[in-house]
């Protein structure tokens, strides 16, 4: 999947193409086993703001079923990557749910995003 890959120049969206899906947005990262997290980055596409994501939940599970929400709020605008802190939660898979973009389109994009494991 290309927003976890390591490589801002390759990103995810969510469908764009008409008719463009309406919010919320989501990508889901798989852990690969429950993990102690403590925090979620996100980092913009470098070039333009299409799809940069404003309002913003962020949700966890241990079963990819049931969901918790940790946290929401609404990313600062500018580039480079944003830090969203939460208590710490065991959790297999995390979700980003883009509530709206920054610029008003239809979809939402990440170059990266990155679940931070506490040690």
């Amino acid at each position: 999947m290309n927003a976890i890959d390591g490589n801002p120049a390759t990103f995810w969206h969510s469908r764009w193409s008409t008719p463009a899906a309406g919010y919320p947005h989501q990508i889901t990262v798989d852990l690969g086993s429950p993990r102690p997290l403590t925090a979620l980055r996100y980092l913009r596409r470098s070039v333009g703001t299409n799809g940069d994501i404003a309002d913003y939940d962020v949700l966890v599970s241990s079963d990819n079923a049931s969901w918790t929400k940790v946290a929401s709020g609404t990313f600062p605008v500018g580039k480079g990557e944003a830090e969203v802190r939460f208590a710490p939660q065991g959790a297999r898979y995390v979700r980003l749910e883009a509530l709206t973009a920054a610029n008003g389109l239809a979809f939402a994009a990440a170059a990266e995003i990155r679940p931070v494991v506490s040690p």
